[in-house]
Protein backbone atom coordinates (compact mmCIF):
# COMPACT_ATOMS: atom_id res chain seq x y z
CA UNK A 1 0.00 0.00 0.00
CA UNK A 2 0.96 3.40 -0.54
CA UNK A 3 2.87 5.37 2.54
CA UNK A 4 0.90 8.33 1.05
CA UNK A 5 -2.30 7.59 2.38
CA UNK A 6 -1.66 8.23 5.83
CA UNK A 7 -0.32 11.00 5.83
CA UNK A 8 -3.86 12.87 6.70
CA UNK A 9 -3.93 10.53 9.54
CA UNK A 10 -0.82 11.53 11.02
CA UNK A 11 -1.24 15.22 10.69
CA UNK A 12 -4.14 14.32 13.04
CA UNK A 13 -1.56 12.05 15.44
CA UNK A 14 0.83 15.07 14.58
CA UNK A 15 -1.52 17.31 16.35
CA UNK A 16 -2.19 15.62 19.00
CA UNK A 17 1.11 15.31 19.94
CA UNK A 18 1.52 19.36 19.89
CA UNK A 19 -1.60 19.30 21.68
CA UNK A 20 -0.14 17.49 24.63
CA UNK A 21 2.91 19.15 24.30
CA UNK A 22 4.99 16.34 23.09
CA UNK A 23 6.37 18.90 20.47
CA UNK A 24 7.05 21.93 22.34
CA UNK A 25 6.27 25.52 21.71
CA UNK A 26 9.90 26.87 22.00
CA UNK A 27 12.45 22.97 21.99
CA UNK A 28 15.45 23.80 23.95
CA UNK A 29 17.36 20.82 21.88
CA UNK A 30 16.19 21.08 18.18
CA UNK A 31 13.85 23.02 15.94
CA UNK A 32 10.17 22.83 15.95
CA UNK A 33 9.73 22.68 12.52
CA UNK A 34 12.09 19.85 11.91
CA UNK A 35 10.29 17.70 15.10
CA UNK A 36 7.33 17.97 13.30
CA UNK A 37 8.85 16.44 10.03
CA UNK A 38 10.29 13.79 12.33
CA UNK A 39 6.85 13.03 13.57
CA UNK A 40 4.95 13.03 11.10
CA UNK A 41 7.43 10.85 8.91
CA UNK A 42 7.70 8.62 11.98
CA UNK A 43 3.72 8.22 11.87
CA UNK A 44 3.12 7.31 8.59
CA UNK A 45 5.72 4.76 8.57
CA UNK A 46 3.75 3.60 12.09
CA UNK A 47 0.69 3.45 10.20
CA UNK A 48 1.76 1.59 7.22
CA UNK A 49 3.45 -0.38 9.83
CA UNK A 50 0.06 -1.52 11.82
CA UNK A 51 -1.84 -1.42 8.45
CA UNK A 52 0.62 -4.27 7.14
CA UNK A 53 0.63 -5.67 10.82
CA UNK A 54 -2.83 -5.69 10.75
CA UNK A 55 -3.27 -7.82 6.79
CA UNK A 56 -0.72 -10.31 7.94
CA UNK A 57 -1.91 -11.39 11.72
CA UNK A 58 -5.93 -11.05 11.11
CA UNK A 59 -6.63 -10.71 7.59
CA UNK A 60 -8.07 -7.76 7.07
CA UNK A 61 -8.57 -6.60 3.46
CA UNK A 62 -7.59 -3.14 2.30
CA UNK A 63 -10.76 -1.63 2.23
CA UNK A 64 -11.60 -2.46 5.63
CA UNK A 65 -8.20 -0.71 6.84
CA UNK A 66 -8.28 2.32 4.61
CA UNK A 67 -11.68 3.03 6.80
CA UNK A 68 -11.24 2.03 9.68
CA UNK A 69 -7.83 3.03 10.54
CA UNK A 70 -7.82 6.75 10.35
CA UNK A 71 -10.31 6.58 12.52
CA UNK A 72 -8.62 4.49 14.90
CA UNK A 73 -6.09 7.20 14.12
CA UNK A 74 -8.46 10.08 15.30
CA UNK A 75 -9.40 8.42 18.52
CA UNK A 76 -5.70 7.60 19.92
CA UNK A 77 -5.35 11.15 18.72
CA UNK A 78 -7.54 11.92 21.28
CA UNK A 79 -5.79 9.66 24.12
CA UNK A 80 -2.32 11.46 23.52
CA UNK A 81 -4.19 14.75 22.91
CA UNK A 82 -5.97 14.53 26.69
CA UNK A 83 -3.37 12.77 28.01
CA UNK A 84 -4.12 8.97 28.16
CA UNK A 85 -0.77 8.35 26.47
CA UNK A 86 1.65 9.91 28.71
CA UNK A 87 4.04 12.35 26.84
CA UNK A 88 6.78 10.88 29.20
CA UNK A 89 6.00 7.72 30.51
CA UNK A 90 8.14 6.08 32.73
CA UNK A 91 7.01 2.12 32.31
CA UNK A 92 6.39 1.50 28.66
CA UNK A 93 7.46 3.14 25.35
CA UNK A 94 4.93 5.70 23.97
CA UNK A 95 5.59 4.78 20.39
CA UNK A 96 4.50 0.80 21.47
CA UNK A 97 1.56 2.33 23.54
CA UNK A 98 0.74 4.26 20.62
CA UNK A 99 0.41 1.71 18.01
CA UNK A 100 -1.37 -0.73 20.89
CA UNK A 101 -4.02 2.09 20.37
CA UNK A 102 -4.38 1.76 16.78
CA UNK A 103 -4.72 -1.44 17.08
CA UNK A 104 -7.14 -1.82 19.65
CA UNK A 105 -9.48 1.27 18.44
CA UNK A 106 -9.03 -1.02 14.68
CA UNK A 107 -10.58 -4.10 16.35
CA UNK A 108 -13.05 -1.88 18.66
CA UNK A 109 -14.74 -0.35 15.19
CA UNK A 110 -14.14 -2.90 13.18
CA UNK A 111 -16.46 -5.19 16.04
CA UNK A 112 -18.68 -2.21 15.93
CA UNK A 113 -19.70 -2.58 12.61
CA UNK A 114 -18.51 -5.76 11.74
CA UNK A 115 -17.29 -4.72 8.34
CA UNK A 116 -15.62 -2.00 6.86
CA UNK A 117 -17.90 -1.06 3.91
CA UNK A 118 -20.85 -0.85 6.61
CA UNK A 119 -18.95 1.92 8.48
CA UNK A 120 -17.90 3.89 5.10
CA UNK A 121 -21.32 3.90 4.18
CA UNK A 122 -22.48 5.35 7.54
CA UNK A 123 -19.55 7.87 7.11
CA UNK A 124 -20.74 9.01 3.98
CA UNK A 125 -24.16 9.07 4.78
CA UNK A 126 -23.38 11.10 7.56
CA UNK A 127 -21.53 13.69 5.85
CA UNK A 128 -24.73 13.65 3.13
CA UNK A 129 -26.70 14.47 5.96
CA UNK A 130 -24.07 17.42 7.72
CA UNK A 131 -23.94 18.89 4.29
CA UNK A 132 -27.95 18.79 3.93
CA UNK A 133 -28.29 20.54 7.41
CA UNK A 134 -25.87 23.44 6.54
CA UNK A 135 -27.18 24.11 3.31
CA UNK A 136 -30.80 24.25 4.44
CA UNK A 137 -29.17 26.51 7.65
CA UNK A 138 -27.51 28.62 5.10
CA UNK A 139 -30.81 29.24 3.05
CA UNK A 140 -32.59 30.12 6.41
CA UNK A 141 -30.01 32.32 7.06
CA UNK A 142 -29.97 34.54 4.20
CA UNK A 143 -30.56 38.37 3.84
CA UNK A 144 -30.90 38.23 7.95
CA UNK A 145 -28.46 40.74 9.45
CA UNK A 146 -26.91 39.44 13.06
CA UNK A 147 -25.40 41.86 15.45
CA UNK A 148 -21.82 41.24 16.31
CA UNK A 149 -20.88 40.85 19.69
CA UNK A 150 -17.82 42.99 19.12
CA UNK A 151 -20.13 46.02 18.03
CA UNK A 152 -22.23 45.85 20.81
CA UNK A 153 -23.30 49.13 22.85
CA UNK A 154 -23.30 48.79 26.64
CA UNK A 155 -25.79 50.50 27.94
CA UNK A 156 -25.15 52.48 31.40
CA UNK A 157 -22.02 53.36 33.64
CA UNK A 158 -19.60 50.87 35.15
CA UNK A 159 -20.23 50.78 38.87
CA UNK A 160 -17.42 51.42 41.00
CA UNK A 161 -17.42 49.12 44.34
CA UNK A 162 -18.14 50.75 47.22
CA UNK A 163 -15.43 50.72 50.19
CA UNK A 164 -17.20 48.78 53.39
Amino acid sequence: MNRHIWVPSAIKLCGADMTSGFISLDPVMADRNELVEIRLQHYCEQLQAVSDRLVMDSGFNAGEIHTLLPLAAELTGMDIASGVISVAPVLYDRDEKIGEHLCHYFSLLHKQFDQGHEVASAISQSDDEQRKGLLAVSENMRGKVFPSPVSTVVKGKKRKKKKR
